[in-house]
């Protein structure tokens, strides 16, 4: 019998997540999926109300576990604003006094996951599906830690903005880690691999 739609919260936390499964998903996937929101859950305070829709099929060879996300973009302006509003520790300040005086996205925008805008207060709570997580029920799951690592793999990235877009995969616009990249030299590096350097 499919789980129903549910709401997980843990205590201190002000990350919320509105999930829903499709009727693949089985007690011992269920439990490695609590287990993973309340990680994340325990290690972040923020308040972020995420949809987040479970799927757990038969997938490829090569699959392991996926994720489908609908970035919003916003400005270079639009995104220092909200960095230096939250930013609360020596380090956060460090890094945002630090960053670029010139959009270096030059006017793509930045792409930004719903649980991250939501975070720096740039986005409400969507109403909709943020992310699909899909996980491939082929794979040789022992329903322990490799599950719940995937799962946080994958909210982490299309839930909270764990990517890098450099304008090179597929979408136009940089994403906020890109912010933060530099080569060896201490340079910052916006060519996504295009120099031959990662």
């Amino acid at each position: 019998m499919p789980f129903s739609n549910e709401t997980v919260t843990l205590a201190g936390s002000g990350i919320v997540f509105n999930n829903s499964y499709d009727a693949g998903v089985t007690d011992q996937v269920h439990t490695a999926i609590i287990t993973a929101e309340n990680y994340l859950q325990a290690h972040f305070t923020d308040n972020v109300v995420l949809n987040v829709a479970y799927q757990f099929d038969p997938g490829g060879p090569n699959d392991i576990a996926s994720n489908l996300y609908f970035p919003q973009a916003v400005t270079y302006d639009q995104l220092v604003t909200a960095l230096t509003a939250h930013a609360t520790t020596a380090d956060d300040k460090l890094a945002v006094a630090g960053l670029p005086t010139a959009d270096p996205s030059n006017g793509a925008g930045f792409l930004v996951a719903a649980g991250e805008g939501q975070a720096l207060g740039l986005f409400q709570p969507s109403g909709t599906t943020d992310v699909s997580v899909i996980i491939n029920s082929n794979a040789g799951w022992t329903f322990g830690s490799d599950l719940v690592g995937a799962v946080e793999h994958e909210l982490s990235e299309g839930g909270f903005g764990r990517v890098q877009e450099l304008g090179v995969v597929g979408r136009p616009g940089f994403s906020p880690p890109d912010l933060f990249r530099f080569n060896g030299a201490g340079v910052r590096d916006y060519t996504g691999g295009g120099d031959g350097q990662l």
